[in-house]
């Protein structure tokens, strides 16, 4: 069973891999505020972040059903729900 700060710490390692918005700094960005869609992520970027978030918690994401304004926090509780 993983708990969300550790869900959270695996989300944000591999938003680092992008090139995000720069206004966001990923370490200290409120997460109940934050979108998917403020972050400046293109398909493939999301496509890509999916894969890997994927193949490191051993889950299958239905990506292309998840709103791009859904706030970090939504998708961590989304994460959740897969994983655990």
């Amino acid at each position: 069973m993983m708990l969300n700060k550790e869900i959270l710490e695996i989300v944000v390692k591999e938003l680092e891999k992008f090139d995000t918005n720069h206004e966001i700094d990923l370490f200290v960005m409120d997460i109940t505020k934050t979108t998917f869609e403020d972050l400046m992520l293109d398909s493939l970027d999301t496509l890509e972040f999916a894969m890997r978030l994927e193949e490191i918690m051993k889950i299958e994401l239905e990506i292309s059903e998840f709103p791009q304004d859904a706030t970090i926090s939504e998708f961590l509780d989304y994460l959740c729900t897969l994983k655990n």
